[in-house]
C-alpha cells in the first residue's frame, strides 16, 4: 500500500492517495500508518505472536480515590518485566491523565469502534493505539463515561477475546470500576 508524507499540499493527480504529515515524529508517522492498514484491512504478519496461555487479572476496588489505579500500573509494570503484558483502565475518570503525561490521540474508544465495525485488520488497529510505559503496553483510556457505557457485554467479550488470541500478550491488567 503506498502511503505518502507530505509538507501538507499534496501534489496533483494524488489526491486520492493516503496521506501522512511528515513533519511529526517518527512514532504518530508509524502509528497513522499502522491505522491505514487497519481501515484498509490489511492481513497481519504473524509469525511472532505469542499463542500461549494469557494471564488476565483484575484490579477493582469500591471505594474511590484509593490509589487503585497506581497500583494497577505498578503491577502491570512489574509483570511486563517477565512477560509481554498489556494495561487496560476500564474506569470512567481514572485520573490515568495524571499518572501519565501524554495520551495519545486515539484510545479505547477508537478501538471498541473499530470491532463494533466488524472490520480486518484488528492486530494493525491494536498496534496504532497502543502506548508504551516502560515494558509495559498501554491503551489510554476513553475520555467520557458515555463511551464506556456505550459498550455491550458481547463487545467487552470480543475485544477480550482478540486480545487472548490475536495480540500476542502473555498477561492482561485490567482496572475496572464501578462503570463497567
Amino acid at each position: 500500500k503506498r502511503i505518502l508524507l507530505s509538507t501538507g499540499q499534496v501534489p496533483e493527480g494524488l489526491e486520492k492517495e493516503p496521506v501522512i504529515y511528515k513533519y511529526q515524529s517518527a512514532e504518530k508517522i508509524i502509528r497513522e500508518v499502522l491505522n491505514y492498514y487497519a481501515e484498509a484491512g490489511q492481513p497481519f504478519l504473524q509469525a511472532a505472536i505469542w499463542r500461549g496461555e494469557v494471564r488476565i487479572y483484575g484490579v477493582y476496588s469500591p471505594l474511590g480515590r484509593l490509589g487503585k489505579t497506581t497500583f494497577a500500573l505498578a503491577f502491570g509494570m512489574a509483570c511486563a518485566r517477565r512477560r509481554r503484558t498489556l494495561y487496560l483502565n476500564l474506569e470512567a475518570y481514572s485520573g490515568f491523565e495524571e499518572l501519565k503525561a501524554s495520551l495519545h490521540e486515539w484510545n479505547l474508544g477508537d478501538l471498541l469502534y473499530f470491532l463494533k465495525k466488524g472490520k480486518q485488520g484488528f492486530l494493525y488497529k491494536l498496534k496504532s493505539v497502543t502506548q508504551n510505559l516502560e515494558y509495559l503496553d498501554y491503551i489510554s483510556p476513553v475520555l467520557s463515561l458515555e463511551d464506556l457505557l456505550a459498550v455491550t457485554e458481547e463487545e467487552w467479550e470480543i475485544l477480550l477475546e482478540r486480545l487472548v488470541t490475536d495480540a500476542g500478550y502473555e498477561c492482561l491488567v485490567i482496572d475496572f470500576s464501578d462503570s463497567i
